[in-house]
């Protein structure tokens, strides 16, 4: 993303009570989702999301065995990067693909563990663990 290719578009301050509304009451997921929310908490004072699921850690507690988690090497591996393109039409790397890759890894983590995945889930929310730390 360079700034010739944002030039014309709104601003994050002209598009927050949009992107406020859209975020309220929602629970959001990423691939180190960590990054996520640093990026949005100073934009978006007082905001936190009900929960921010983490597939990085949903991927190394549920496949500790791997030596690495990155989410191009999942998705490869579980056969969604291709899926994930063809779904959104799309790069690697680009912001919609990757975001359709870290919906399809959920979807596939939850088939493939039904036992543990709600556990593995909870123990992954950014959220839950940011509080305790408070505590």
């Amino acid at each position: 993303i360079t700034n010739a290719f944002i030039a014309g578009y709104p601003t994050f301050a002209e598009q927050h009570d949009e992107v406020a509304s859209i975020l309220a009451n929602h629970a959001i997921a990423g691939h180190a989702v960590n990054s996520e929310l640093d990026a949005l908490a100073p934009l978006m004072q007082g905001w936190a999301p009900e929960y921010a699921f983490c597939t990085l850690r949903m991927a190394k507690k549920l496949y500790p065995e791997q030596k690495r988690w990155s989410l191009g090497l999942l998705a490869a591996n579980f056969g969604l990067d291709i899926q994930a393109r063809e779904l959104v039409g799309g790069k690697a790397h680009h912001a919609l693909t990757d975001a359709m890759m870290t919906a399809l890894l959920i979807q596939h983590f939850a088939a493939q563990h039904p036992e543990r995945f709600e556990r593995v889930r909870n123990e992954s929310d950014l959220v839950r663990s940011r509080r305790q730390k408070a505590e």
